[in-house]
């Protein structure tokens, strides 16, 4: 006999291992209640993942949950909120109780690590797809906006870059990796380390943050777009994954690294004159940021190598 929806959700998602003090009413009632401490506010992102799109049919339901979580945690760090609570809708073709065993296993592990509490949801029948709405929370009148990076910031990435974008061209069979570096870049794909301690970095200093998720040149570009600037990026310093360095011009050169996926990749824009203190702080988060580039007033994104030569 098939699982109802309330016997799914008490199988695979009611039992997690967060447990916060602000969650008034969790999953099992009809809307999750929570509350907010004194003094801070909520950020919340949206985000939807389809088979076929973001994910293929054949995939490790656990890495499709932890990625999905990832990406997610990606954008609210970019925003400098630290993640708090998490509603999952779920869309189904049909009731299969490993998949959800080894998504959920996923999903709920990498919230553990980061103290996301699953407060509710919905399921229901259709295409597979998974929509996540993840809520954060920072002090009052602290978040880092999406358009402010200004002419002079010094542009970071926090990386590496390529990893996930060399994955999908090695699964994808258009070119050969060593045993070892398809395991690396595929374990990067699947069960990416979302950059979670940037939200308390970013805080207070940086102008603006965007992540990387539709690759380096297209978010980038939109980054600048928005707040009205252009900027010149030093390709030659971008923080490239060891398989991909590895691999450089096999995999298509300077395209893969630019215009890859990186679900967890960060840009930060970082008013020059606080150099200093941002890479204190990011030593200070374990944090491995690198200078790439610059902001400046004339619009458009130029990539240049050492010698000034535009690509």
């Amino acid at each position: 006999m098939p699982l109802s929806e309330f016997e799914l959700i008490a199988r695979y998602f009611r039992d997690q291992p967060v447990e916060r003090e602000d969650v008034v009413q969790g999953i099992g009632d009809d809307c999750a209640e929570v509350t907010i401490a004194d003094g801070h506010e909520m950020l919340v992102d949206v985000s939807c993942f389809a088979e076929g799109g973001h994910f293929q049919a054949g995939d490790d339901p656990a890495g499709i949950g932890h990625r999905a979580l990832a990406y997610a945690l990606t954008r609210l760090a970019a925003c400098g909120a630290e993640p708090a609570w998490l509603t999952l809708a779920l869309t189904l073709p049909r009731v299969d109780e490993q998949w959800l065993r080894d998504f959920s296993g996923g999903l709920l592990r990498l919230a553990q690590r980061h103290r996301v509490a699953l407060v509710g949801g919905d399921t229901t029948r259709g295409p597979l797809t998974v929509g996540l709405q993840l809520h954060g929370l920072l002090p009052m009148g602290s978040a880092v906006p999406a358009n402010g990076a200004r002419p002079g910031d010094l542009l970071y990435i926090i990386g590496p870059l390529g990893a996930a974008g060399l994955a999908v061209l090695s699964l994808a069979g258009e070119l050969q990796l060593p045993i070892q570096q398809r395991q690396d870049v595929l374990e990067w794909l699947y069960h990416p380390e979302p950059p979670v301690a940037a939200a308390a970095a970013l805080r207070g200093l940086a102008h603006g943050a965007c992540p990387l998720a539709d690759g380096l040149a297209q978010s980038l570009a939109g980054f600048l777009d928005n707040a009205g600037v252009g900027a010149t990026v030093q390709v030659q310093r971008l923080p490239l994954s060891p398989a991909v360095e590895a691999s450089f011009d096999q995999a298509g050169g300077w395209n893969l690294p630019l215009h890859g996926q990186d679900p967890c990749g960060l840009c930060i824009a970082v008013p020059a004159e606080r150099q200093a203190e941002w890479e204190q702080r990011l030593a200070a988060h374990g944090l491995m940021g690198r200078w790439v580039g610059i902001v400046e007033p004339r619009p458009g994104l130029r990539c240049v190598l050492d010698d000034g030569t535009e690509i």
